[in-house]
């Protein structure tokens, strides 16, 4: 049982490292100093801002504008090298066309 009294004298020293132990106490004018910041904040203009943007609806309606945004800029990308890609389409007919052409005008200038 020398195990029981080994964790007994380990409860007795934490115990007894108690003794004389006061309960904590803030530093002085610590409420006045944490109401003062509250309300330096509530002054400061980022603040404000903060705190109106991290409301749920406004953040919401700026998610919603940001997507709107980058759906409006995909679309007209899209947009363009489509029309990019017709452009560069009907310019590889057009010389093709140039090309044919002068194949058979120069076979039949030949016969």
């Amino acid at each position: 049982m020398q195990t029981g009294s080994h964790h007994e004298v380990n409860i007795d020293l934490i115990l007894d490292s108690l003794d004389g132990m006061e309960r904590a106490q803030p530093r002085p004018f610590l409420h006045t100093r944490v109401m003062g910041r509250m309300e330096q904040n509530r002054r400061n203009p980022w603040v404000q801002t903060w705190n109106f943007v991290s409301r749920p609806a406004v953040s919401l309606t700026i998610i919603a504008g940001l997507m709107l945004l980058n759906f409006i800029t995909l679309y007209q990308r899209t947009n363009d090298r489509s029309a990019i890609h017709e452009e560069s389409i009907a310019s590889v007919g057009v010389e093709y066309e140039a090309q044919f052409v002068s194949y058979y005008a120069i076979n039949d200038e030949q016969p």
